[in-house]
């Protein structure tokens, strides 16, 4: 059996195909195609959840079929299997397909951000169109002996957009060709820039197509023999040699593209506030895959659009006037249309470009994103005020059959479980900042770039040796125009996957002289740490498949008095192999050791407990950067030994671990010496006298050393 689903289907041509009328050759077609329809669509389906989880809409579908274009009441985005057969070998098939679905989804990405810029622009395009289209008609005029021909004057009309009004516009011919010209011509220039953008976003947002991966080998590969094939860009349009190296060097780096020596002169004068941007990368990474479409579009039409339209205008000089197309052969009619200027090296790249949805379809999907948005929130409104009682009841009797049928599974009272909703409930507002934190950290993904000798140019700055043994009988012979044995440091970006696991462990202080309200703030802290976390969890386990992190988080938990006890332990570094409901369950029962007092404060029998638990394998990934341990101690008072307890907690920290310690509310004279000793006199202990105040301190602990966690 094939390992790829697509390797062994093949479409033979329909022997007199042309002759027959379009839907017999369409229905033939679709019959011809059903094999790899079906293939495709096990295959889309499959990756729905991947794609939803990019797209950031659980609603989409994705269907084969035998064009590109969006059903918007159903939801679905259908894709042309033709064009995938017809541009890849069987075995490249599946992750083309899984990158031209994440490239079109960052352009939607993007438009749902902002749907208004993105309106704003088509409409900008379209009123520059028509402010330019004067100018082409002057150079046509020109190149007419000054005028136009009859057809080029010739009146039409154009049905109106806004569907309410019935006028039709009157223009002319000439006039909506030259239209069609400027428009086309700056349709491109920001499509380009666009693709800049998503494609950058894929290599930072998925794994399996970061840079110089597998999956980014193949999508250079289409840039590189399909998109724009070869590397002399000379002889084409000058506005085009402009344009298009954006998007080449983009994506194909390494190679080296030779533009007319008037283009060179130009790209060397492109500035912006008296930044020198002669070199595409830097205009790249400074002004367009790192903005906003907003931003991006404002610097676009005030850096490179003017220079982009000079350069048009100038080929269109050296173009002919359009002509009608031929009469089609055995027809007695006009054929359709006009011979556009540039019309091969267009043609070329819109066949070809992963963007094969209309402009058209974009618009509408924006509209109807922002027409939803709208109508949900309206209605999410409305349903509030009018059944919020109701809902609540409701809610409230499901979440309580849960609720117990989950306690009676893993043995826990489920009057605890309703204690620590309370808590849940007392502390939203900083569960709500943690998830915040959380979510930049997740979401935001995070790079770096790196130097890295890559290899082979003709000048460089390191010789490979080998390469040099390699090629001596070119050298001996004296053939050297080829002869590339240098290296040089490239500057990449890549994403950054450290630390893989974190563990927190809470050390809490239940002696007797732990009130009431201190043991309120103890269950508190721990239900923080605790539902915190576990959302850190769920959240990096929605973008596993794209980022390719291992990270996972961990708690444990002990209390001290006279002795010390274990009353959470970690779950386990793998979250492949962790028991989810069991951690939760385990969490859920140490919020019970927190209701009582009693004893002294031995607080170094916990320490030390955990002390011993720290094997050498971890102090290596410490010291590797894959592990980050936390250790954090609420206590109200001082220390059964306070020399003993700051000998062990140093021990902890040339380990590498992370030690803090808070002291709450107000302590006797002597509880706060014993504290100094043992913590604040090295800088790993804070007093918080008002309890208000403990929740917040306890947050910016865990920001200041969490905020560097990379994905």
């Amino acid at each position: 059996m094939p390992k790829n689903p697509f390797e062994k289907i093949k479409i033979s041509k329909v022997e007199g195909e042309e002759k027959k009328p379009e839907k017999e050759k369409k229905e033939e077609k679709e019959e011809e195609l059903k094999p790899w329809i079906e293939k495709m669509q096990k295959f889309l389906e499959s990756k729905r959840d991947v794609f939803n989880t990019f797209a950031q809409d659980a609603s989409l579908r994705y269907i084969a079929n035998t064009g590109f274009y969006i059903d918007f009441k159903k939801g679905e985005i259908h894709s042309d299997v033709l064009w995938f057969k017809e541009k890849f070998r069987p075995e490249e098939i599946e992750t083309m397909v899984e990158w031209a679905h994440f490239h079109e989804l960052s352009h939607f990405l993007e438009y749902a951000e902002s749907p208004e810029t993105v309106l704003e622009n088509f409409v900008y395009i379209e009123e520059k169109a028509k402010q330019l289209a004067p100018k082409v008609l002057e150079i046509w005029k020109k190149k007419g002996g000054g005028d136009l021909p009859d057809y080029l004057k010739k009146e039409i009309k154009i049905p109106p957009k806004d569907k309410e009004r019935k006028e039709f516009e009157k223009i002319t011919l000439g006039e909506k060709l030259a239209q069609n010209v400027i428009y086309r011509a700056l349709h491109r220039f920001y499509n380009i820039f666009d693709d800049v953008s998503v494609n950058s976003l894929i290599r930072r947002r998925t794994f399996k197509f970061e840079e110089n991966s597998k999956g980014d080998n193949l999508v250079k590969k289409l840039y590189q023999e399909k998109l724009f094939p070869g590397t002399d860009f000379s002889k084409r349009p000058l506005h085009l040699q402009l344009l298009d190296p954006y998007l080449r060097k983009e994506m194909i780096p390494e190679e080296k593209i030779k533009v007319s020596s008037e283009i060179e002169r130009i790209r060397k004068k492109i500035s912006y506030l008296g930044e020198d941007y002669s070199e595409i990368e830097k205009f790249n990474q400074e002004l367009i895959e790192r903005s906003e479409s907003k931003e991006r579009y404002s610097r676009l039409q005030r850096i490179l659009e003017p220079i982009y339209l000079d350069l048009l205008f100038k080929d269109l000089e050296k173009e002919p006037v359009p002509l009608p197309s031929q009469k089609a052969e055995g027809e007695g009619e006009e054929g359709e249309g006009f011979q556009i200027p540039f019309e091969d090296d267009y043609k070329d790249y819109e066949d070809n470009s992963p963007d094969q949805f209309s402009e058209e379809d974009i618009k509408n999907w924006t509209e109807k994103k922002k027409e939803e948005k709208n109508k949900e929130e309206e209605e999410e409104k409305k349903k509030e005020e009018e059944d919020k009682k109701s809902f609540e009841e409701k809610e409230a009797e499901i979440q309580e059959k849960m609720d117990k049928e989950w306690c009676e599974r893993n043995n826990i009272e489920y009057s605890l479980l309703q204690k620590v909703r309370e808590i849940e409930k007392e502390i939203e507002p900083y569960l709500e900042e943690m998830s915040q934190f959380w979510r930049k950290i997740v979401f935001g993904y995070s790079t770096e770039r790196e130097l890295e000798w890559e290899g082979h140019y003709k000048f460089g700055t390191r010789l490979d040796i080998n390469k040099l043994i390699r090629e001596w009988p070119k050298i001996e012979k004296g053939d050297v125009s080829e002869v590339k044995i240098m290296e040089k440091r490239i500057a990449k970006e890549k994403l950054i996957h450290k630390p893989e696991v974190i563990r927190v462990r809470l050390v809490l202080d239940v002696s007797g002289s732990m009130s009431e309200k201190r043991l309120k703030i103890l269950r508190e802290i721990t239900v923080l740490l605790g539902r915190s976390l576990k959302e850190f969890n769920h959240y990096l386990g929605s973008v596993r498949e794209t980022t390719g992190t291992k990270l996972v988080a961990d708690l444990e938990e002990w209390i001290f008095e006279s002795k010390a006890q274990k009353i959470k332990p970690l779950a386990g570094d793998d979250y492949r192999l962790r028991n989810w409901e069991k951690d939760k369950a385990d969490f859920i029962k140490s919020i019970g050791y927190l209701f009582s007092t009693g004893g002294t404060t031995a607080d170094h029998l916990a320490l030390e407990k955990i002390e011993k638990s720290i094997t050498d394998s971890d102090v290596e990934r410490i010291k590797q950067g894959k592990l980050m341990e936390i250790l954090i101690e609420i206590t109200d008072g001082g220390s059964d030994n306070p020399e003993l307890t700051r000998e062990i907690k140093n021990k902890l920290k040339e380990k590498g671990i992370i030690a803090k310690a808070f002291q709450i509310e107000k302590p006797s004279e002597g509880e706060i010496e014993a504290f100094k000793t043992t913590w604040e006199n090295d800088g790993d202990g804070e007093r918080v006298p008002d309890l208000s105040k403990v929740l917040p301190a306890l947050t910016q602990f865990l920001k200041k050393y969490l905020k560097d966690v990379k994905l």
